[in-house]
């Protein structure tokens, strides 16, 4: 008696969408191509399975097999190098990481702790999300809660417009503020001073991630948070800071300032964390 041999295959197939992930701090991170900061933003894209096949395909041992039905084993693809070409374009962070073993992803988010204040008035934003544009006044600091992309390779943008409203001799205007977070245990701050871009032109979407801010010049320190007539504004808010009022020019210095005048400013930083190495360019 003949004995049938059944043939059992199973055949499954995981593949990469392309669907980007969407934060809680709203950016795309765009790249904004300013000198000495390359590792910009990346829409990164998030990973589906694919719907199974059948579980098992019984193969009469006596049917005659279509070549097209037989699969090589190196066909089979792990599913982690199969990309998407929506996601060709994905920052060259992606591959270090996956050498390195960086326990951070490119849109991971991190809490952080912003302390702001403006003499007159105030407008913030983070990676292009409005934090708050309620006018106050400058002895009225503001502490806000805030996320921020925790990759080394994503950059975050912060941007204040400083709202000057009366004209006094001396500092009669000025921005201050001190973002604190930590990294693997790590405490880190960016502050204001001259790391700060600033101009007093208003130019179109100059909040966002990816605004050209290349043109704009350093922001002026006018001196360090506690100085006059400020006074130890943020003491409570960000003990120990190391923020500079800053502003286009010196106030002291300048008899001609208008008295209705913004400062707009803004930086671009990252995160430190030395488990996550960045390709430079």
């Amino acid at each position: 008696m003949r004995t049938r041999w059944v043939l059992v295959l199973a055949l499954a197939a995981c593949g990469e969408g392309g669907k980007p992930i969407v934060d809680a701090a709203g950016g795309d991170g765009g790249a904004d191509g300013r000198a000495g900061d390359d590792a910009a933003a990346v829409d990164a894209a998030g990973t589906e399975d694919a719907p199974a096949g059948d579980a098992a395909v019984v193969v009469d041992a006596t049917a005659v097999v279509d070549a097209t039905a037989v699969v090589d084993a190196t066909a089979v693809v792990d599913a982690a190098a199969v990309v998407d070409a929506s996601t060709a374009d994905v920052d060259a962070a992606i591959a270090v990481d996956a050498a390195s073993g960086c326990p951070v992803g490119l849109n991971d988010l991190i809490p952080a702790s912003l302390a702001v204040t403006t003499d007159d008035n105030t407008k913030v934003w983070l990676n292009g999300v409005l934090i708050d544009d309620v006018p106050r006044v400058w002895s009225n600091p503001q502490r806000y809660d805030v996320m921020i992309y925790a990759h080394p390779g994503h950059t975050n943008v912060l941007a204040i417009e400083g709202v000057n409203l009366q004209n006094q001799a001396g500092y009669d205007r000025g921005i201050v503020a001190d973002l604190r977070f930590t990294v693997d245990g790590q405490a880190q701050t960016v502050v204001t001073g001259a790391g700060f871009a600033a101009t007093n032109t208003l130019a179109a979407s100059w909040e966002q991630p990816g605004f050209d801010d290349s043109a704009w010049s350093p922001a002026v320190e006018l001196g360090a948070v506690g100085i006059a007539p400020w006074g130890a504004v943020l003491a409570s808010l960000a003990p120990g800071s190391t923020a500079q009022w800053i502003w286009t020019y010196d106030p002291a210095a300048n008899p001609n300032k208008p008295t209705v005048e913004s400062t707009y400013a803004r930086r671009r930083f990252t995160t430190v964390d030395a488990r996550c190495p960045v390709a430079v360019e």
